[in-house]
């Protein structure tokens, strides 16, 4: 339901900015650092996205989009969000490969500060991992596909909506793994027909770099392999997934 997805909105913007006013002014910079990635993610796309739902004709369309999936589609949504974190790792590397042997110069993006105690942890799980999840995929893979698909075929509308994903992250070493969780989110959604799969997806892949992150754990390059051949297979049952939506 679209009213579902507006309280879930809401309710986190409110649950981060009660947690903006706990912290006094001497805060640790990564406790406001992790409330303004919340902020920006809800000021940017979440409450567009939002206002602009309210505006598309097709309701009922759209309220489908949000109705509780099914326990496969949660299923292939968990796989798909563990695996992908050896197969980012695989692409990000094959295509910083590509550029540097282009000689293209390409900034690193600041890295996120990593919590210390479990106050920390939840606070980043919630405004690094589930908001931007909500938010992203409200607008990208819920209003944008909407919006495209009205227009396009499902495969144009799909590669569409994951290039504005891309390169509105402003990230030219993530460029590839950007397009490729774009895509694959899409599909997703479009085989499913539900939105809730998309952003447990990315609340789970963000939750899992997360928690790597601060432990500072590096996957072996068998992991990587293994983990990117899981992916490949998850995309395959995707594509041939029979759901409510075809993907021509």
């Amino acid at each position: 339901m679209i009213g579902a997805g507006i309280s879930a909105a809401l309710g986190i913007a409110s649950i981060v900015l009660s947690v903006g006013r706990v912290f006094p002014e001497g805060a640790p910079a990564r406790v406001l650092q992790y409330l303004s990635i919340a902020l920006q993610e809800i000021l940017l796309l979440g409450l567009p996205a939002l206002l602009l739902w309210l505006t598309v004709s097709d309701r009922k369309a759209a309220e489908v989009l949000f109705e509780k999936p099914d326990a496969l589609s949660v299923g292939i949504a968990g796989l798909g969000a563990v695996s992908f974190v050896g197969a980012s790792v695989l692409l990000t590397s094959l295509w910083v490969t590509v550029l540097q042997s282009l000689e293209i110069g390409f900034a690193l993006p600041a890295g996120l500060e990593s919590p210390v105690n479990t106050g920390e942890y939840l606070l980043v799980m919630l405004c690094v991992a589930l908001v931007p999840a909500l938010c992203e995929e409200m607008f990208f893979r819920g209003l944008l596909l909407h919006l495209l698909r009205r227009r396009l075929s499902s495969r144009a509308a799909a590669l569409l909506s994951a290039l504005l994903f891309a390169l509105l992250h402003l990230s030219l070493p993530g460029f590839v793994a950007l397009l490729a969780i774009g895509m694959f989110l899409s599909l997703l959604v479009i085989r499913t027909n539900h939105l809730w799969v998309a952003v447990i997806f990315h609340a789970v892949y963000n939750g899992l770099v997360i928690v790597l992150n601060a432990l500072k754990a590096r996957p072996s390059l068998g992991t990587v392999l293994l983990f990117s051949a899981v992916f490949a297979g998850v995309c395959w049952y995707l594509n041939r997934y029979k759901g409510e939506q075809g993907w021509s």
